[in-house]
């Protein structure tokens, strides 16, 4: 809630810099409420992925349930699993080849530019 205040009153500011308005009307009020608590954690721990690996085995088979495991077992992104073709898939050596991604904004497969160092 805070950080949406900041960003508020530095609208207003910015407002009265245009001479847009010529006083903040939030500029006495007085944030109220409840702190949400919860863990500071980002990611799965490790146990938690375990669960998580579970309950998706254990649904219905479904596209989208085969997605989500390919991205938990390899860590590839959403639009780099979209851009994957049968021949991108080493079964012999189990390698899954990523060089390209697909664009959302654009429905199409772009290549992915390597890093020349």
């Amino acid at each position: 809630m805070k950080n949406r205040h900041e960003i508020c009153k530095a609208v207003f500011l910015k407002v009265m810099d245009m001479r847009l308005i010529t006083s903040n009307p939030a500029r006495n009020a007085k944030l109220t409420g409840v702190y949400p608590v919860h863990d500071k954690e980002i990611t799965l721990n490790f146990e938690d992925t375990k669960k998580f690996r579970d309950i998706l085995l254990a649904r219905p088979d479904t596209i989208s349930k085969y997605f989500v495991l390919t991205q938990l077992y390899t860590g590839y992104c959403y639009q780099e699993i979209a851009a994957l073709f049968w021949s991108d898939l080493d079964e012999k050596h189990g390698v899954v080849k990523i060089g390209s991604r697909f664009r959302l904004s654009f429905h199409e497969i772009e290549e992915i530019q390597k890093n020349s160092k």
